[in-house]
């Protein structure tokens, strides 16, 4: 008779449930009756079906297939939950001691720490609103997975920067260096290099050549009509140093 009980209750294990049926926690009582057994607690995935009873075995049952319970006390085994909302899937299959857990397909995110819905991912450049996702608006932006959209910086981190480009609805403003506002005098490329006069003869024949204007000056000890707007940058600071040149000689 005992043999054809424990058959009974590990039935469900050849329907998909690996556990072992019983009571997992028990003390014993003198009634009238004779000695008998109460269960305290039911082994996993074991539901009570009573109380005290003359063995330990026979006060708990495994739940059946489609069902769970978590508590070793519960006399009632719950309904495994279902993953078939939207773009749900299966994580881990329901079992006689826990729920089904779902999860969301690739795209998608669970909307709760139960994974009872799904949400469609929203990737760099957009936003999530209302289970969906919206392009950043204007003067914003977002570089991240599933994040809120944040206004543009409104100026460079750094000191001596300044925005070389405005900002993306996928990223911030880019800063690059401040331009230098220091005149730039542009010196002739096929102009030849001068080299220091050799004797004071060559140095005045260097400062005709650099300007014949200032060579009559520096000859004759006469200063004759020029315009200095006329000189470019370049030929004024050889001149200067042509006649340092030669004064020194």
């Amino acid at each position: 008779m005992w043999h054809l009980i424990a058959l009974l209750l590990v039935l469900p294990l050849s329907l998909g449930h690996k556990v072992e049926s019983g009571c997992a926690d028990w003390t014993h009582t003198e009634e009238a009756s004779g000695n008998e057994v109460c269960c305290r607690r039911c082994k996993p995935g074991n539901r009570l079906v009573n109380s005290c009873g003359e063995k330990p075995e026979i006060l708990c049952q495994v739940c059946e297939n489609g069902t769970y319970v978590t508590d070793g006390k519960k006399k009632l085994c719950q309904k495994c939950k279902q993953c078939k909302v939207g773009p749900m899937r299966v994580k881990q299959p329901c079992t006689a001691s826990s729920d089904t857990v779902c999860e969301c397909e690739e795209g998608y995110l669970c909307g709760d720490d139960q994974c009872s819905f799904c949400l469609k991912q929203c990737g760099k450049g957009m936003q999530p609103v209302n289970r969906g996702c919206k392009p950043c608006p204007e003067g914003t932006f977002n570089d991240k997975i599933q994040h809120s959209c944040v206004n543009w910086s409104s100026r460079c981190p750094l000191p001596g920067q300044k925005i070389i480009a405005k900002g993306t609805a996928f990223s911030d403003i880019i800063c690059g260096p401040a331009d230098d506002h220091k005149p730039t005098i542009p010196f002739p490329d096929d102009e030849p290099t001068k080299s220091p006069p050799d004797s004071k003869d060559d140095c005045k024949q260097d400062i005709y050549t650099a300007d014949p204007t200032l060579g009559e000056f520096y000859n004759t000890g006469r200063p004759t009509s020029y315009s200095v707007s006329v000189w470019t940058y370049n030929r004024f600071e050889f001149c200067l140093s042509a006649c340092l040149r030669c004064i020194h000689q």
